[in-house]
């Protein structure tokens, strides 16, 4: 970031010249700490406190002529925020093209564009102040403002200082007499800090407020320095009852002198850096008399001890068990090395603790500070970053010790924040732990344990290199990790002596190792493939080199020899190319196992079994094991025929057609004909014997003549293969004939139980489709809708059935019986009703009325002979009585 960059670049070039100077001593401590105060103050042209550039998009400035004096009242005085007001947004129609910058545009409106304001020693007398102007529009406005703070909250995140200022004022100076390049250096610098606020209605943007952030203001100092060292000139200094107006009045009174000096009065917001001034004024040997005689600093410039008295530079963790200052009251855990630092810093040493991220520098030193308070001491914890300022507090603060710590950082310095930490410091009340002593107890007995184990890791047995348990183990751990899944192999070898090895024993060995492994990378993997397989030669004499060449020249010509001999067979047998020694092998075996040819055969008649189509002559041993079958086969024919034949009789060709002739009009078969002759006279002798046993059959069953034709003959020897017929071979014809009579009956009996089944189902419309399963449910008791289930099916129940079928309304539908039922209990109970009326109507008139016929014909006739023209209830009664039939249910 910029702000991080505006000083310590000029430092960079002469810092290394100037190291040995002021630590070598020969500076006293007063000059020496007088050179690097200087330093800390950037005079150059660089530095934006003397020469402020108001860099774009990285500050505002207002406009618009306010009053200073008003708004440094309001700002500073009264602790009030004040609202950034933006330039309003033309409208599309009032310009064409690009839109018109802000500044022309607020020209247009009214408002005055200059960042000078006019002398203005009025104060704000009660006067209201909406507003500071800018020259921006709203999103810009915005956006700037947003950027601004991003940036301010990260400084005070990095470094803890706040660099967000509001500047009144500057001076116009330049840096030497003969210069025409002027120079702004800020006079009066408000901290200050942005508020985002809600959403402007009218913009969609986001409001912002600058807000007094309690801290002092800053006073430029680099100015004061440059002015009093450059120009011998010394500038007023601003008055905790000043205003600015009076104070820029004092400035111009004290430059007069100079040409082309004046005080712009302006107002801008931006980013300044004065964290090295601070430290700068306490620096000061003058006004802080006792900091060149202070032993610490003394000994940073001029060296000495560490304190230890030893001299020591780096010091050595110390056996933390068997020193009585290492019972300290940690907060957090230490290891021997921060223990011993812990120690060190309470001892009163001074060190210096270095280590890399994440080694336990911040808990070191929140261990330290804990110990210190429990100790009555107080505890200044300085740090360059914000951060680590943070991660100690919040340590502090899990442990319970935050109300002991006082922020003096950032935003924390300011008076309210810094009264209120007081306040809860004062007002916190911390109780005694529970059980300290107990749980103190517990500590001390795991502590004695942990120190135990750790003295018998540390121990060094079972070895003769003087390693300890610890070390043996982790260097055990750490070659099986890199061994990786070879470590099973490498532990499973033994070395019974490994206890006495010592250090040159075990680098022997691993030379040796080493050499093997060096071979075996040479030679490659060694196995039953390689040249040298077997060879295994005794130690060598100066003389054995001749006798070994003979050896290897014999087995050259043996070499070139089977060279020779494998063009050859690679010629006659017309391979691609020569086998390797396994396959020569194979096929020197073959050749020996072949057998000799016939004579008389050609050896030509070989080759011409191979051809492309057939290169391992598989289709042509077939043919020849189908020839010699055939052969074979023949032989045997001719054999058994010249056993049963006589001899010398042979038919003549138109015989032999004939009988060939006969063989397939008669359907003879292939099998019957290609059997052996024997065989075949055994199957005619049993087709004889069954042509018999047919007529038998035929005999019996006296069937209908007719000639056997082609078609009958083929019908009757389909009809004898199936299954069925072949299951009644067994049978005789008179047999099978009774039983299928029988059959017949049965089956002419089931059709007619399924005749009438077909007519009740349909006259009751129930589900049939005429299967098995449909009769068994129709014989099930419980498998028809709408009949009461779990009842019994016997004789008396097939009685009451029969009986209840032979009803008028039996041959009704269900659904049909069902609708006159409804209506006939509609009708009962109309009927239900007379009867009611006219048993009323009886005992009114006296008499006697049992519902019968007789009682009921009576009442009629007696309604009949009352009966006049004027309505009356006996006239609705006879009515009633007329409409009741006469029906007896039972």
């Amino acid at each position: 970031m910029e702000y991080e960059q505006q000083t310590g670049d000029y430092q960079a070039n002469d810092a290394e010249a100037l190291v040995g100077e002021i630590f070598s001593g020969g500076l006293t401590v007063g000059d020496a700490i007088e050179r690097l105060r200087t330093r800390l103050l950037d005079l150059s042209a660089r530095n934006r406190l003397l020469n402020y550039r108001h860099p774009k998009g990285r500050c505002v400035r207002i406009a618009d002529e306010p009053s200073i004096n008003l708004v440094f009242d309001r700002v500073y005085v009264d602790s009030k925020g004040v609202p950034f007001r933006y330039v309003p947004e033309p409208l599309p129609a009032t310009y064409e093209g690009r839109r018109p910058e802000a500044r022309l545009y607020a020209q247009r409106l009214g408002i005055s564009t200059s960042f000078e304001f006019e002398p203005n020693p009025a104060g704000s007398n009660g006067r209201r102040l909406h507003g500071i102007q800018t020259l921006l529009y709203p999103a810009d406005l915005e956006r700037q403002l947003r950027k601004i703070a991003g940036e301010a909250k990260t400084a005070i995140e990095e470094t803890g200082t706040n660099m967000l200022f509001l500047v009144f004022g500057f001076l116009e100076f330049y840096d030497s007499e003969d210069s025409d390049r002027p120079m702004l250096a800020p006079l009066i610098s408000l901290p200050v800090t942005l508020v985002r606020g809600e959403i402007d209605r009218e913009t969609r943007t986001y409001q912002y407020t600058v807000q007094y952030n309690g801290e002092d203001l800053a006073e430029n100092h680099t100015l004061r320095e440059k002015l009093r060292r450059d120009f011998i000139l010394s500038i007023p200094e601003f008055g905790e009852e000043d205003e600015p107006e009076a104070y820029f009045a004092r400035i111009e009174e004290a430059v007069k002198n100079k040409r082309g000096w004046k005080v712009r009065r302006q107002i801008t917001l931006g980013m300044l850096s004065f964290g090295k001034l601070a430290l700068w004024t306490d620096l000061d040997t003058k006004k802080n008399a006792g900091l060149a005689g202070h032993e610490l600093i003394k000994s940073v410039f001029s060296g000495g001890s560490s304190g230890s008295g030893d001299g020591a530079l780096h010091a050595e963790d110390y056996r933390i068990d068997e020193r009585p200052e290492a019972s300290q009251p940690l907060i957090y855990d230490a290891d021997s090395s921060q223990h011993s630092a812990i120690i060190d810093v309470l001892s009163g040493k001074n060190l210096v603790v270095n280590g890399p991220p994440g080694t336990g520098k911040s808990q070191t030193i929140t261990n330290i500070i804990a110990a210190a308070l429990s100790k009555g001491k107080k505890v200044l914890f300085v740090s360059e970053k914000l951060a680590a300022l943070e991660v100690v507090r919040h340590r502090l603060n899990q442990a319970g010790l935050g109300h002991f710590c006082l922020e003096l950082h950032s935003h924390k310095t300011q008076k309210k924040k810094f009264l209120e930490d007081l306040q809860a410091r004062i007002e916190e009340r911390f109780p005694a732990p529970a059980q300290f002593q107990s749980k103190l107890g517990i500590l001390k007995r795991q502590k004695a344990e942990l120190a135990r184990y750790a003295e018998l890791m540390g121990s060094k047995v079972g070895n003769a290199l003087g390693m300890t348990v610890n070390e043996v183990f982790w260097a055990a751990e750490r070659r099986r990790q890199e061994l990786g899944d070879l470590a099973a192999q490498v532990n499973a070898i033994g070395f019974p002596d490994a206890l006495q090895w010592t250090h040159d024993n075990i680098e022997c060995r691993r030379s040796r190792l080493a050499g093997l492994a060096e071979i075996h990378d040479a030679i490659g993997e060694y196995g039953p493939g390689h040249p040298w397989w077997g060879f295994q030669p005794n130690p060598l004499a100066p003389s054995d080199d001749e006798a070994i060449a003979r050896t290897a020249l014999q087995a050259l010509d043996h070499a070139r020899s089977a060279e020779d001999a494998a063009d050859e067979a690679v010629a006659y047998f017309g391979f691609k190319g020569q086998p390797d020694a396994a396959a020569a092998a194979k096929v020197r075996v073959l050749l020996a196992s072949a057998p000799e040819a016939p004579e008389g055969v050609s050896p030509k008649l070989l080759s011409s079994m191979f051809d492309d189509s057939d290169p391992t002559g598989q289709r042509s041993s077939r043919l020849l094991s189908d020839l010699a079958h055939g052969v074979t086969t023949s032989r045997s024919l001719f054999e058994s025929a010249s056993r049963v034949l006589a001899d010398g009789a042979r038919l003549a060709p138109e015989d032999m057609d004939e009988a060939r002739t006969i063989a397939e009009k008669r359907y003879l078969s292939t099998q019957l004909l290609s059997a052996d002759i024997s065989l075949s006279i055994d199957a005619v002798r049993r087709l004889e014997k069954a042509v018999e046993s047919l007529e038998a059959s035929a005999r019996v069953a006296n069937p209908a003549y007719r000639p056997l034709g082609t078609a009958v003959l083929d019908a009757f020897i389909t009809a004898t293969e199936s299954p069925f017929i072949s299951g009644l071979s067994s049978f005789q014809i008179g047999a099978v004939s009774e039983r299928a009579a029988s059959v017949s009956a049965a089956i002419e009996s089931l059709s007619g139980a399924l005749s009438r089944i077909d007519a009740i189902v349909t006259r009751r419309s129930l589900p049939f489709d005429s299967t098995p399963e449909a009769i068994a449910k129709l014989a099930d008791p419980d498998g028809l809708p709408g009949l009461a289930r779990g009842v019994p099916v016997d004789g008396a129940v097939l009685v009451e059935a029969r009986r209840y079928a032979a009803f008028v309304l039996s041959d009704k539908p269900l659904s049909e019986m069902v609708r006159l039922k409804s209506l006939l209990e509609l009708q009962v109970a109309s009927w239900t009703e007379a009867v009611g009326r006219c048993r009323t109507t009886a005992e009114r008139v006296g008499l006697g009325f049992d519902s019968s016929k007789a009682a009921v014909t009576e009442i009629v006739a007696l309604s009949n002979s009352t009966l006049s023209d004027s309505y009356s209830p006996s006239c609705d009664l006879r009515l009633s009585c007329a409409r009741m039939p006469y029906v007896v249910i039972v």
